[in-house]
């Protein structure tokens, strides 16, 4: 999906609604709350924070709920092998959407709930 805004203000804060949940990664639910606070924030000024912010909050709640099925699992040792895999498909998900963000385009994860729409 591309959208025809293209200040480069807008581009940054899209590319921000992605590359918060790295920022914010130490924080507990800091993924979540950084992108969700952006959206929230940013999401009447520009079509293209509005779709990114919502993709990015859609990926971080499956993000929480594969981390949950991964505590669950960790002590029969499923879980450390999908956390590690999901892991880097997440972190490699997060980079091409700030890439397309920064394009002016909207990422539309290929795994993710969509929730909020």
């Amino acid at each position: 999906m591309e959208l025809d805004e293209t200040k480069n203000e807008y581009k940054v804060w899209a590319i921000f609604c992605h590359l918060i949940s790295f920022i914010s990664f130490g924080i507990p639910f800091g993924n979540f709350i950084g992108v969700l606070t952006l959206w929230l924030l940013k999401r009447k000024e520009s079509d293209l924070v509005n779709e990114n912010g919502k993709e990015a909050i859609n990926f971080q709640i499956l993000c929480y709920l594969v981390g949950t099925i991964c505590f669950l699992l960790w002590p029969f040792g499923f879980g450390v092998v999908i956390a590690l895999f999901f892991c880097i498909y997440a972190c490699f998900e997060i980079v091409l959407a700030a890439i397309k963000a920064n394009q002016g385009q909207v990422y539309r994860y290929r795994y993710s709930l969509r929730l909020i729409k």
